[in-house]
């Protein structure tokens, strides 16, 4: 866990988890980074491009972007999780030729099957960085939800999510599992229950779905509440 009042501390501390994990995939053709969206990891935006020069040259041209948590509504819809990322973090990683467009996958609303269309482009995930609902809900896998109960590593639709907009694409909780590093967000007070409830072993996953990254090979829990 990293845990520190001081959120400025804080998430220096996972910039420096992060580029060390990143050094661990040095090797790989592609490094695949799943962004959700939420307050929580706005910090974390804010220390990233501060001291993207840090990280090398090649390991940002390897780097894919991609979008999991995704609400089927146009890229420039202010609903768009594309849409938030682009405006905290893709334009100033652009402008600065850290990255081009083409590392930057987003779904495609004119394909047949959006989900299908989209898990053909993201085969597999090495990174992800979330924070998580007041509710303890992770991208669209809500408590006690029906999408709760599908298996296999896949993505799915919800059309009914209790949070709007209700049509979305999401990660199956089995293809959570297979994501080796997950760094999970718990930040400010109105997170206190769902990190109460994340940590408390009598809680199911059904009930508080966020405790899915704890499947993960690395789960590494970031916040400013000491409980």
């Amino acid at each position: 866990m990293l845990i520190e009042s001081n959120l400025k501390k804080l998430n220096e501390q996972v910039f420096d988890k992060f580029i060390s994990i990143l050094d661990k995939f040095q090797n790989k053709e592609n490094i695949v980074i799943w962004l959700s969206w939420g307050s929580s990891i706005l910090w974390f935006y804010e220390i990233l491009k501060t001291k993207a020069n840090i990280i090398d040259k090649s390991i940002w041209q390897k780097i894919q972007f991609v979008f999991v948590d995704e609400r089927i509504v146009s890229l420039d819809h202010n609903d768009s999780n594309y849409k938030l990322n682009k405006d905290y973090l893709f334009d100033f990683l652009l402008e600065n030729n850290y990255i081009k467009n083409s590392q930057i996958i987003t779904i495609d609303l004119k394909a047949i099957d959006i989900v299908q269309n989209y898990f053909q482009k993201v085969p597999y995930i090495d990174i992800w960085l979330f924070g998580v609902g007041p509710d303890g809900h992770t991208c669209s896998l809500f408590p006690w939800h029906k999408l709760n109960d599908m298996e296999g590593i896949s993505f799915l639709e919800i059309k009914d999510s209790p949070k709007p907009p209700s049509n979305r694409i999401t990660l199956s909780k089995d293809y959570i599992a297979t994501i080796p590093y997950i760094f999970i967000y718990f930040i400010w007070e109105g997170k206190k229950e769902a990190f109460q409830n994340f940590q408390n072993v009598d809680i199911s996953k059904k009930n508080c779905p966020c405790k899915y990254a704890l499947d993960s090979q690395n789960c590494i829990v970031v916040s400013d509440i000491k409980l």
